[in-house]
């Protein structure tokens, strides 16, 4: 088992999981981030700190193989294969990928584990009075944009259209990894003197945002990447001994030889439990 630790930068982490370059090994879990830590994962992002590494195995392997789906809440086109599959850093980069493409819109839960739809903004003018303050320009509002107080009945803040997010002064962070429509968002600004600054101390610094990666080679046996997946998988959501057996079985090249499709545990094991 050979690896490389490259230094890749977030927007390409971006059109990686968004294209499908960037895949999961059905075996992973799905996504189960709460709605606070989403957000503190983007003031990382903007305050220049480090969030760790994420681990990938590249794709290719004779001897193994590892059904692939999309990172949630990405759609690709049927047969579109990947060129690494994301072993750890699974729950970070489905949050950024939701947050910083498409619509912004991420499926997340509170801290009660409610399911939720949030989408993220940036207050422009506290951003811009430095890093000491980014946590509290970070704002998390309702899918729809709009927050609401007494039973849904007054609204606090409607960032539920463009001219109404420029009109509050919150760029919305579904922006910040695409400089042709961010460009054109902020000189639509009622206020166009904070166009400079904040694109020079804020969507400057967070193009230049790199993540470090360890990169598995296609080489890399079966009862390896088991092992490393139970290993980089010992924090935060801890892996339960059928999640550990899933992982160990998904990637029977010698099953889907003889069957023509992957061996899923999962479902061997609801059939067996029918019996």
């Amino acid at each position: 088992m050979g690896f490389q630790t490259p230094l890749y930068k977030l927007a390409d982490y971006l059109k990686w999981t968004t294209n499908g370059e960037i895949q999961l090994p059905d075996f992973q879990r799905g996504y189960k981030w709460e709605e606070e830590r989403i957000r503190q994962l983007l003031v990382t992002v903007l305050q220049r700190h480090p969030m760790g590494v994420v681990m990938l195995l590249k794709t290719g392997n004779d001897q193994i193989r590892f059904k692939p789906r999309p990172i949630e809440g990405v759609v690709l086109a049927s047969g579109t294969e990947p060129e690494s599959l994301l072993l750890d850093g699974q729950q970070r980069l489905t949050s950024l990928t939701q947050a910083l493409t498409g619509d912004g819109v991420v499926s997340t839960k509170d801290s009660r584990g409610k399911l939720m739809d949030r989408r993220y903004y940036v207050d422009m003018k506290l951003a811009l009075q430095g890093t000491d303050r980014m946590d509290e320009a970070v704002v998390s509002v309702p899918g729809d944009g709009v927050i609401r107080t007494n039973f849904g009945k007054d609204i606090v803040l409607d960032l539920s259209d463009e001219d109404k997010e420029r009109a509050a002064g919150y760029f919305p962070f579904r922006l910040l990894y695409d400089p042709l429509q961010a460009a054109t968002w902020l000189t639509k600004l009622f206020d166009i003197s904070l166009m400079p600054e904040f694109m020079a101390k804020v969507l400057g610094p967070a193009a230049t945002y790199d993540i470090p990666a360890i990169e598995l080679d296609k080489e890399t046996s079966k009862s390896a990447v088991a092992t490393v997946f139970e290993k980089v998988n010992t924090g935060g959501l801890t892996l339960n001994v059928f999640e550990l057996l899933t992982a160990t079985f998904a990637g029977d090249k010698d099953y889907f030889d003889q069957h023509g499709e992957d061996f899923r545990l999962n479902e061997d094991w609801l059939k067996t439990q029918e019996v």
